[in-house]
């Protein structure tokens, strides 16, 4: 089985999360392990707060299951919301310009949790021809909470005070900048 290395972040490019992730999973083959956590994200109590932690401000690579109605429809409730699909992408290999797959962009809705609406983001990546041939119903998902605040340990901070220095941070200039408009 293979190991992450210290210091090891994933970051891998769309193509290779369905090339080098995705394709060998559903063939049986070894990825590296702990990089990809298998769960379920739809279903009963499955909200992103319940299943994830809502306060890491780092992307969950997620291995899961489709919930399929019928054939062309794919159940996404996950607790008392569901996933709703905002847009979808080709994904095309760098040598050819050949479709490999889809990144479909989804924002997590509840109907009992309005605050947390739009906060959840989730990509999640199939490949092109996964359901023609019937290979699998199994996708890779990147699930973000897009508001978790990036604080030092032992550090605390109001909510309004997060979302103030978020801002803040957005419209920032590194001080070795050449924009003449900073």
């Amino acid at each position: 089985q293979l190991q992450i290395p210290l210091g090891f972040r994933f970051l891998p490019t769309k193509e290779e999360i369905l090339c080098d992730y995705l394709k060998p999973i559903i063939k049986g083959d070894p990825i590296p392990s702990g990089v990809l956590k298998a769960r379920h994200i739809y279903g009963a109590n499955h909200e992103p707060w319940n299943i994830l932690d809502q306060d890491s401000p780092e992307s969950f690579w997620v291995l899961t299951k489709l919930n399929k109605k019928s054939k062309s429809r794919i159940e996404r409730t996950a607790g008392d919301g569901c996933w709703l699909q905002q847009f979808a992408k080709e994904v095309k290999n760098k040598d050819g310009g050949e479709v490999t797959g889809y990144d479909k962009y989804f924002t997590y809705t509840s109907k009992k949790n309005k605050k947390s609406n739009g906060q959840w983001i989730m990509h999640e990546f199939s490949l092109k021809d996964q359901e023609a041939v019937g290979l699998s119903d199994l996708v890779i998902c990147e699930i973000k909470n897009k508001d978790a605040a990036v604080v030092s340990s032992g550090y605390k901070e109001s909510e309004g005070e997060i979302k103030k220095n978020k801002k803040r941070k957005l419209m920032e200039v590194p001080s070795n900048s050449t924009n003449d408009f900073a």
